[in-house]
Order: structure tokens, then C-alpha cells, then sequence
């Protein structure tokens, strides 16, 4: 058997020289890749900023129940949310959260509804100790009746049920409170001709006055939107926005409201489901799939994004909290929609942040400003053999001095 010896290799310095540099040369080559500066005169790749809204989703309907038609208000220290559920019994359910969207207390029943037609509307007292009124309606052989009943920030009843307005085909459309008591939009859906009115009470559900008379004219389907403590053209400190047909159109209305009359009023054009924020108005255009803006007092309506189904109320001194849907697919047989939620301010949205995807669609989206200038946004969406209820609450920073609008 041979036995190799390794024996040292002596080379010239000139050849140990040239290899050094050739095995330096091919070690660079296979690190890491290196990244190149762009060339002179181009500008720098810069990176996408991220949404800087945060939020926390639940699920509020339990599977199953056929949960609808979603209502949310809020006060400085809660936000309540009304639903329906159909399955099995009519009933109005309640559950109420603070500004991280975590539970005050458990689900409430405030009312079974053995007769058909609920739809809930629900509003924040302006004292937060007074908690929330519940508004529903029932339908009895020849009348109907708008019921109310008030409960506390943990959704505990605080009264039994109280009928508020008895008349035929009544129905609850929006209702708000503020120091005195409360105001509620309604119309008499099947009655004509068709009616919509606003009724004042107190916080027991005494009534404050006759209802005063808005239009004789709504949509099919109207939308209504009330704001106190402030004034259209300072006649009075109710104002209303609501979708009206005008010449077989549906056109979007704001007027201020007074204790006996509808004090002016201002047609803001084509449009539906009109939402009042900070000094402004947004609805839709449903043939055009986009959002509308305006002033409040009248203005020229600027198109402000692509989409459908606007929820929006006042947030801070000079935002807008805004949230809508856009259906991301264009295909006759689907229909995903895309729920996002920002600030509008001067014109344009900021921090818009995406918040849910339902792949059979989204409905009845609503959205109330609560606790430290949290946005509560409540929806309806589609599953394959149900309905279902979600809340979230949406954290957005602060206004910056000037938004950036969307792409």
C-alpha cells in the first residue's frame, strides 16, 4: 500500500498575489446581493405607508339566527349596537361595548316581536348616566306601533316598553338624543300618501308636541339622518337629512328643524342615503357606484371616491369619520364587497383602512363616533345559509393638517 505525503507548495509572490484577488473576487459573488442606487436623475422607490387605523372585530349575532338590519349609536363612554334576529322568534337584541370594543355586558332581549316588522333604531342620551332608548316597530291588524325602551350602559333595561307612536303602517326610521329628551324620524310606509315626520319626547316617552311633517315625498326606501346641536342656516338646532323624490328621481335633501315646522330646506341633486358629518353631507349615486360630497348649507357636489353604501358622522372639531363599501368584483354572480373606514377632512379621505371582506356581500352598514374618537362601525353581511351581525371599533390617529386623499 502506497502512503501519500502533502507537501507545501511554495509559489512566486507575483502568482499568490493574483490568486488573492481572484478568490476575493468570487467570494463577493456569491453573498448576499448587494442593492444598487438608482441611476442619477431618478428618484428613490419609495415605500407604501400603511394604514395607521387600528381595529378590533367581533361577531355579534350567534349562527344561525338570521341576525339583521344592524344599529349602533355612542356616547362619550359606550357604543350600543341593535340587531334583529329572525330564526327562530322575532326579537331585538342589544349588547354594548367601550371604545376597544369590549363587552360592557351580555346580550339583552329588550323585546320579542310576535307580529312581523322590527328594524330597531337606537340613540345616545346626552348625559351618558341616562344610557340609550331602543326604538322598534310592530305591526298590529289595522295599525302600528313605534314601541321605545330605554336602557343603560351595560344594555340593562331600565323601563319596560313603551309605545311611542300608533299609527297605520309607522315605521322607525332615526332617532337622536339630547338634553331634553329625544327626536324621532318615521313614516308611514304603507299608508298614503306616504308621510315622513319627525316626533319629539321626552326621556320617559312622553310626547313633546305633534310630529312635524318633513316630506310627503320620500323615497321608496327612504334614509334619514338627524344631528342636534347644531344649525343649517341658523333657524334652529335640529337638523335633517333625507332622500326625497323629485321629478321620479331620488335626490338628497338637508333642512333645518324646528319644534312646529321644517324651517328651509336645500336639494342637494341626484343621490340616496345621505349621511351628515362636520359641516358636510355624503350619500351615493348608485348608477354611478360613487360617493357624493357637499356642504351642508349648498354647495357644487364633488365626487369624492368610488363606491356604495356611505356611513358617516361627525369626529373631532373639523373630521368627518367615514366608512363605505366597494364591491372588488365585477362579475354578475358575486358579489365581495370591501368595507373601509377613514377620516374626511377639507375634501379628501385619509388613513383609509380596510376592516372586513364578505365574499356574499355586505348590508345595513352604520357607523356612530363614540369613547376618545373611536369610530363604531355595525354590519350586516351574507353567509352561505345565515346573516350575520359584526361591530368594530376603528382607532384612527389624530387630524393632521391636511389629508391625503385617495387613490
Amino acid at each position: 500500500m502506497h502512503r501519500f505525503r502533502f507537501v507545501p507548495i511554495s509559489l512566486p509572490p507575483w502568482l499568490a498575489s493574483c490568486l488573492a484577488v481572484w478568490l476575493a473576487a468570487t467570494l463577493a459573488a456569491c453573498g448576499p446581493a448587494q442593492k444598487q442606487a438608482p441611476p442619477p436623475g431618478q428618484p428613490k422607490p419609495v415605500a407604501k405607508a400603511a394604514p395607521r387605523c387600528t381595529y378590533a372585530v367581533r361577531r355579534l349575532s350567534a349562527y344561525g339566527k338570521g341576525g339583521a338590519r344592524p344599529q349602533i349609536a355612542a356616547s362619550s363612554d359606550a357604543f350600543i349596537v341593535a340587531w334583529e334576529e329572525t330564526a327562530d322568534h322575532r326579537a331585538v337584541r342589544v349588547e354594548t361595548f367601550g371604545a376597544n370594543a369590549e363587552p360592557l355586558g351580555p346580550t339583552v332581549d329588550v323585546g320579542d316581536v310576535t307580529s312581523a316588522v322590527a328594524e330597531p333604531r337606537v340613540a345616545a342620551f346626552a348625559n351618558p348616566a341616562d344610557g340609550f332608548a331602543v326604538f322598534w316597530s310592530t305591526e298590529q291588524a289595522d295599525t302600528s306601533t313605534i314601541a321605545m325602551r330605554r336602557v343603560d350602559r351595560t344594555g340593562k333595561p331600565r323601563t319596560d316598553v313603551i309605545p311611542v307612536v300608533v299609527a297605520p303602517g309607522a315605521r322607525a326610521l332615526d332617532a337622536v338624543g339630547s338634553e331634553a329628551g329625544m327626536a324621532l324620524a318615521w313614516w308611514n310606509w304603507s299608508g298614503t300618501p306616504h308621510q315622513l315626520a319627525v316626533s319629539f319626547f321626552d326621556k320617559e316617552g312622553h310626547s313633546l308636541g305633534r310630529p312635524v311633517t318633513v316630506t310627503r315625498a320620500p323615497a321608496p326606501d327612504p334614509t334619514v339622518d338627524i344631528v342636534q346641536g347644531t344649525t343649517l342656516r341658523h333657524r334652529a338646532v335640529t337638523v335633517v337629512a333625507w332622500d326625497e323624490t323629485v321629478d321620479q328621481r331620488e335626490h338628497v335633501v338637508v333642512g333645518d328643524l324646528g319644534v312646529a315646522r321644517l324651517e328651509g330646506r336645500v336639494d342637494l341633486g341626484l343621490g340616496e342615503t345621505p349621511r351628515m358629518g362636520n359641516g358636510v353631507l355624503v350619500w351615493e349615486r348608485a348608477h354611478e357606484q360613487a360617493i357624493y360630497t357637499a356642504p351642508l348649507g349648498g354647495g357644487e357636489p364633488k365626487r369624492l371616491v368610488e363606491g356604495h353604501l356611505p356611513a358617516a358622522a361627525p369626529r373631532g372639531p373639523r373630521a368627518t369619520a367615514i366608512c363605505f363599501l366597494r364591491d372588488t368584483d365585477p362579475t354578475e354572480t358575486e358579489h365581495i364587497d370591501e368595507l373601509s373606514c377613514g377620516d374626511l377632512v377639507d375634501g379628501k379621505v385619509s388613513d383609509l383602512t380596510r376592516v372586513a371582506v364578505a365574499a356574499r356581500g355586505i348590508f345595513s352598514l352604520q357607523l356612530a363616533v363614540g369613547p376618545q374618537g373611536r369610530i363604531g362601525v355595525a354590519w350586516q353581511s351574507q353567509e352561505e345559509d345565515d346573516t350575520a351581525i359584526s361591530f368594530a371599533a376603528v382607532t384612527c390617529p389624530d387630524v393632521a393638517a391636511a389629508a391625503i386623499a385617495p387613490k
